[in-house]
């Protein structure tokens, strides 16, 4: 028989942030005057489709996924601001320089999501007082709102997290995990989409406790390899690991201009952008460059390239800057404008937080108290 020790030396503590509304989010903190209107963001990809709506925007009905013409003629007061993924890559990737300080197991979801592994962190703090501090910190760098779900798996983590949205922190400890799942919708599931809530009503399965009913043989003969998934969940079973990002061996991106670039002051600025938005993606990888490539296109559709390879890996986005305009001035042709411009990235080396900093880290939540309302999933 297990010592009490023992099990809980193998309880992992897991943590789901989930910045709140964040395209928008953000669109509202650079405006002001955007703060408590109906707005919208449009797709990155400039398809025209509806990325993200701002909570007052939810309350009247707009959703993700609608034409924002179609969203404009509905509701005349609904405001649609172009996005900005440059802008929402760099402050994702600076979301997640204050998530490294607290954890080295980070799972990125996107942009406004990740899981933490705090397991090693907390040996002398709780998950709940760590996940206090981020969101503490977050509002105060970033002037962004976190929610944060904590448990002891990804899938409570997450629920967690979404059941408390917007400005909130709930906590699932094991003891509490199956009355919390079990009245729970089936469509509130992490993993179970349209098309599948669909098919478990149509099987009688509504709740986490009538999908905890169902056998597993039938669950599988329904839902194939994914019986198995719902069938531990609506136990509170998840063994998936917090799994970071395989390093890479390169970062690049490319801007095409519909305006050829030809001064020099808009060239600059122009690779400014790239730099921060690739300097991003080392960020959330957290890597670092040592070669710089610089790729030019002009408009006769002629392409040069120049390298520069660093002595050591680069510490900054500023050290990016610096050497991606040098190389670019010696590429640039004298009256002839640029269509494309790109930075790449490679010999990448990963950097890690120093063990040093994160228990230092633990001394400093044993001395702080955050003003802050926790939420701790119960029976009733």
């Amino acid at each position: 028989m297990k010592l009490v020790e023992e099990i809980k030396a193998e309880i992992r503590k897991i943590v789901h942030l989930d910045m709140d509304a964040f395209y928008a989010s953000v669109e509202q903190r650079d405006n002001p005057a955007l703060r408590g209107m109906p707005i919208a963001v449009t797709d990155p990809k400039g398809w025209g489709i509806i990325a993200a709506a701002s909570y007052e925007a939810r309350a009247i009905g707009v959703r993700a996924g609608t034409s924002a013409a179609s969203a404009i003629a509905r509701w005349p007061q609904l405001e649609i601001i172009e996005s900005r993924l440059d802008v929402y890559e760099s402050l994702s990737a600076q979301a997640h320089q204050i998530y490294a300080r607290y954890s080295g197991c980070i799972e990125p979801i996107f942009l406004d999501e990740a899981y933490l592994d705090v397991t090693e962190t907390t040996e002398k703090t709780s998950a709940t007082a760590l996940a206090k501090r981020i969101r503490a910190d977050i509002w105060k760098e970033l002037e962004l709102i976190v929610s944060a779900g904590v448990s002891y798996n990804k899938f409570l983590a997450k629920l967690a997290s979404d059941h408390c949205k917007p400005n909130g922190l709930l906590v699932i400890p094991p003891g509490r995990a199956q009355p919390f799942i079990d009245p729970l919708p089936v469509g509130k599931f992490h993993g179970v989409g349209p098309a599948t809530e669909a098919r478990m009503l149509a099987l009688g399965i509504e709740t986490g406790e009538q999908l905890r009913a169902a056998s597993l043989e039938c669950l599988v003969h329904e839902f194939g390899r994914g019986g198995q998934y719902f069938y531990d969940v609506c136990r509170g079973i998840d063994e998936r690991p917090v799994s970071p990002p395989s390093a890479r061996r390169s970062h690049g991106i490319e801007r095409s201009f519909k305006h050829a670039l030809l001064d020099d002051g808009a060239r600059r600025s122009s690779l400014a952008k790239i730099s921060a938005e690739v300097w991003a993606k080392c960020e959330l990888s957290q890597s670092r460059p040592r070669t710089v490539t610089v790729k030019v296109r002009f408009t006769d559709f002629s392409e040069v390239t120049k390298s520069h390879s660093a002595p050591d890996a680069l510490s900054s986005q500023q050290a990016l800057a610096l050497i991606s305009e040098r190389l670019l001035n010696t590429l640039a042709r004298e009256g002839t404008p640029i269509r494309l411009l790109g930075i790449s990235l490679s010999a990448l080396t990963q950097t890690t937080t120093p063990p040093l900093e994160q228990q230092q880290l633990c001394l400093d939540l044993q001395r702080d108290s955050l003003p802050t309302t926790i939420h701790t999933a119960t029976s009733t």
